[in-house]
């Protein structure tokens, strides 16, 4: 039996970075409602070039289209990687958690939930 004392010492042995910490207070999936106006922001910027590249196509504005499309890219590709790299970087943390403690990914959610 794992007692919560043991938990967090092993959680608390691989504390999350700071980028692991903004990716997941800003863009997790359990985020509060205040933290939601950088996604909103980020998402709406994605939308919004979306639709002005379709309206931009209609028209045949290939100069425009080229921008529209350029900062889409350079917003889009870094941010998931910038994803992919915090979900590995986290799972290989919460992984070292598990072998410390000696167990199973589902062992561990049950005592995430509980003591989290």
């Amino acid at each position: 039996m794992i007692t919560e004392k043991l938990f967090f010492e092993a959680y608390n042995a691989y504390p999350p970075n700071k980028a692991q910490v903004f990716f997941y207070r800003y863009f997790g999936s359990t985020k509060e409602p205040e933290d939601n106006w950088l996604s909103n922001r980020i998402i709406g910027f994605w939308v919004a070039s979306v639709f002005a590249g379709i309206f931009a196509t209609a028209f045949q504005w290939m100069i425009i289209l080229k921008i529209l499309l350029l900062m889409f890219v350079f917003t889009f590709v870094p941010f998931w990687i910038f994803a992919l790299i915090m979900v590995v970087s986290n799972n290989l943390r919460l992984r070292k958690v598990r072998d410390i403690l000696g167990l199973s990914w589902r062992e561990y959610q049950k005592l995430a939930n509980r003591y989290l």
